[in-house]
């Protein structure tokens, strides 16, 4: 999906102005750097904690 930035934008405040809306907002974006990290991890080191392939 491709979005404006002013669709974003309203997302965004959508979100924030529900209950504990910020909350959200920073536990989305942590969950979404996490997943990017584990994902660059893997490229580099497809191995890491699992059995190599016999």
């Amino acid at each position: 999906m491709d979005f404006t930035q002013e669709q974003i934008s309203l997302i965004f405040d959508e979100i924030a102005n529900q209950k504990n809306g910020y909350q959200s907002i920073l536990k989305l974006s942590l969950e979404a750097i996490m997943r990017a990290e584990r994902k660059q991890f893997n490229l580099i080191n497809p191995f890491w904690g699992r059995r190599p392939p016999a």
